[in-house]
């Protein structure tokens, strides 16, 4: 089986896994699908309309995590590196890097800290990681790397 036909068979998998969490009202209600082409994008049947809803959907629920990772590090006092370092394009790589470490480290303190407390956050993370793994097989499949598809075929 190609790739072409591994991400098929992964976006309707990611469809089952969200078949009743109400993202295709979403897509609907926001007008960015018809509820028929919704419907077959989750049984994964259209591959370029697929990975761009994947990617709408991504991306918003990317911009509500970091919403409420903000108001997290403010409700327990932490340091907010999305708040406290106006670093500008001009910066050198150094500071970005430790901006983008402390990010990281930040995410990983929200979510094992929301992992105890809710099983829809859970749920959500899950999602997010699934569409990283399938962007993530798109990138090594489009630049032909051959064992970094196959890392993102049997990556968790």
């Amino acid at each position: 089986m190609g790739g072409f036909h591994i991400l098929m068979n992964y976006m309707a998998a990611l469809g089952k896994m969200v078949k009743s969490s109400g993202l295709a009202q979403v897509l609907v209600h926001s007008d960015i699908y018809s509820e028929v082409t919704v419907k077959q994008v989750l049984c994964g049947k259209h591959y370029n309309r697929g990975v761009w809803a994947h990617k709408i959907l991504y991306e918003a629920i990317s911009r509500q995590k970091l919403k409420f990772l903000s108001e997290w590090l403010q409700e327990n006092d932490q340091f907010d590196p999305l708040d406290s370092h106006n670093i500008s394009i001009d910066d050198n790589l150094r500071e970005w890097t430790t901006v983008a470490d402390k990010v990281a480290t930040a995410i990983k303190k929200f979510d094992s800290d929301t992992k105890l407390k809710s099983n829809l956050s859970m749920f959500w993370n899950s999602y997010l990681h699934a569409v990283e793994a399938m962007l993530g097989f798109i990138r090594a499949e489009r630049s032909g790397k051959f064992m970094e598809c196959l890392q993102r075929v049997h990556s968790p």
